[in-house]
């Protein structure tokens, strides 16, 4: 299967779910918050592709074993830190969501101890839906190579990758960085 270096990078960066809404003329989302939303998104992510994957790749793959968890368990420790970043980037999504308003509205009101609990119960399952078994082959290529990296590393990494392409893809629109 050959997958584009960006669809890869979008699945792990949880810009999948955001990417409709990040279209020409919509609010732009600044590069930190979309870093700390990739951040935040990993262990949501993993636990998705375990179970995209489980009747994919054996129990003692990278993906499924000790080595999976151990690699969403390093995100899992920054997530409070990259919460309020995340926050910000899901909500400028939402608020671009046109069709949507009320549900937004709804969401940018509720405080912290609601709105988490919330998005991350409904986060994980979203992302599953978007992970093909035929994709698990190439995730279990990739993660293993990509893995020594510190978890602070991968958010600035993939939003500095995005703010690259933005500006030949009318589907990203990733705010400038101040010089």
């Amino acid at each position: 299967m050959k997958m584009s270096f960006k669809h890869a990078a979008g699945a792990a960066a949880f810009v999948s779910l955001a990417q409709p809404v990040m279209a020409q003329g919509t609010p732009c989302v600044q590069s930190d918050d979309l870093a700390d939303m990739v951040t935040y998104a990993v262990p949501m992510l993993m636990d998705g592709v375990q179970i995209s994957c489980s009747d994919v790749l054996p129990a003692d793959s990278f993906v499924m074993g000790a080595n999976g968890e151990g690699f969403a368990d390093r995100f899992a420790a920054l997530n409070d830190q990259a919460w309020p970043g995340a926050r910000r980037a899901l909500m400028t999504f939402m608020k671009a969501e046109g069709d949507n308003q009320a549900m937004s509205g709804m969401l940018g009101e509720m405080d912290d101890e609601a709105l988490r609990p919330f998005v991350d119960a409904i986060i994980g399952p979203m992302l599953a839906e978007e992970i093909t078994p035929s994709s698990c082959a190439s995730i279990e290529q990739i993660l293993p190579l990509i893995a020594p990296l510190p978890a602070e590393n991968y958010g600035p990494l993939l939003a500095t990758i995005f703010s690259l392409v933005s500006d030949s893809d009318d589907k990203l629109n990733i705010c400038p960085d101040e010089q």
